[in-house]
């Protein structure tokens, strides 16, 4: 079975043409306290305040993506949403804190989320079953079903199907103001630590629209120029 070897990076401009606008203008209005999680605090859901400017942005434009969907010889693909705005949280274990952390992805809380990504659905099984060059592939779907059509429908295969990550964490340690909830400095020094900097795809405030490892290379390749003492190179891809 081979994987993946074309993809494709679609905005949501081309993924819900006629519903794109209502999507962000309700994204816009939404009270972000609301679907955050509970322990988040003043400066961290300032800091969410401002990234959510910049996804509302991001979605208006043609060349940023809300879609990823490889394609390759495998007899199935990935539908993936490149740019959640659900944040979850990760927190030491108050029985052991030297356990594994408690990881919550909060997947799916955010109705915007469910929106998008059901239209990512519907464009996915649009293109598969009637773009010209494709249709000869004979594409058939096997899951949900063509029968599954709806809002609701979708929304509850999805949430019955869809996974928390895809192997590429990050923005765990995110490079932003202290004041807005951020992590490390413009020189990834962690806020009230001495001598430790953190460099790997932790320390991006968010998603890029691209996969996460050359990314990372640049990050690593920055701070082998200008090189920090004490510092923690890694890749979490």
């Amino acid at each position: 079975m081979t994987f993946g070897n074309v993809a494709a990076f679609i905005p949501l401009k081309l993924v819900a043409p006629d519903r794109w606008k209502s999507i962000v203008n309700l994204f816009k209005s939404q009270d972000a306290k609301r679907h955050l999680p509970s322990t988040y605090t003043k400066q961290q859901v300032r800091g969410y305040e401002k990234q959510r400017a910049l996804l509302v942005d991001s979605m208006k434009r043609e060349d940023n993506a809300v879609l990823e969907l490889p394609v390759g010889g495998s007899p199935g693909t990935t539908v993936m949403l490149t740019k959640p705005i659900d944040r979850g949280t990760i927190l030491l274990n108050p029985a052991d804190r030297y356990a594994e952390p408690i990881v919550d992805y909060n997947t799916f809380n955010n109705p915007v989320d469910v929106l998008i990504h059901s239209e990512n659905f519907r464009w996915t099984r649009r293109f598969l079953t009637s773009t010209p060059s494709v249709k000869p592939l004979e594409w058939v779907e096997t899951a949900p079903g063509t029968n599954v059509t709806s809002d609701k429908a979708l929304e509850e295969a999805l949430r019955a199907t869809t996974f928390s990550s895809n192997a590429h964490q990050s923005c765990t340690n995110a490079m932003m103001p202290r004041e807005l909830g951020g992590v490390v400095d413009p020189l990834l020094r962690v806020y009230g630590v001495t001598g430790v900097t953190v460099a790997d795809s932790s320390i991006m405030p968010l998603i890029p629209g691209a996969h996460l490892c050359a990314t990372v290379y640049a990050i690593a390749e920055k701070v082998s120029v200008n090189p920090f003492p004490f510092a923690r190179i890694g890749n979490d891809c």
